[in-house]
């Protein structure tokens, strides 16, 4: 999923996906905390069910997107953005509420160790992983393949390697 998920994909569209994606997840989040409310829930289970009823699962709707092969059209591309800012905004609304007990100090803290580790994500994805499976390339291609036979890194060693990556940032969130 995360091919599909490239920002460089629905950068002309942005105006479009930040406006769909913003107004989509306060709308929808703004129905669900309303109806919750109207059942009698508390407000912080009503928030809670405001932002799961918001967002949408990114890999289903791709994964769709992919069988109608409609992923690389103009629509396909303005839905995978859409999708990426609400997952945003989803990761930034856990933030905030799981830092509003301690206060605004601690929000606005969360928010800014948030942003650090995104960035350090696209620090990661712009440099360091096209690095590494070049280097991993190479290596399979001295090793194992014959000649003649175009280098690819197989499916099990990029797997490896996403999820030692998912692991790693795992515990560096958990960290921060």
């Amino acid at each position: 999923a995360g091919i599909e998920l490239s920002p460089s994909r629905f950068i002309h569209q942005r105006k479009a996906v930040f406006l769909v994606g913003l107004v989509q997840f306060t709308v929808a989040g703004g129905v669900g905390f309303s109806v919750a409310r109207l059942l009698g829930f508390p407000h912080l289970v009503s928030i809670y069910f405001g932002m799961a009823l918001s967002t949408s699962s990114t890999l289903v709707v791709l994964q769709q997107l992919r069988q109608w092969l409609r992923i690389f059209e103009s629509f396909g591309r303005l839905v995978t953005g859409v999708l990426l800012v609400q997952d945003l905004l989803m990761i930034l609304g856990i933030v905030v509420i799981s830092e509003l007990v301690h206060g605004p100090l601690s929000i606005i803290g969360g928010v800014i160790k948030t942003s650090l580790l995104f960035g350090l994500a696209l620090i990661i994805r712009q440099w360091f992983m096209p690095w590494f499976i070049l280097k991993a390339k190479r290596k399979q291609k001295r090793l194992e393949i014959p000649a003649g036979t175009p280098p690819r890194l197989d499916e099990e060693s990029l797997l490896m390697v996403m999820i030692s990556v998912l692991f790693a940032f795992a515990g560096l969130s958990n960290f921060l």
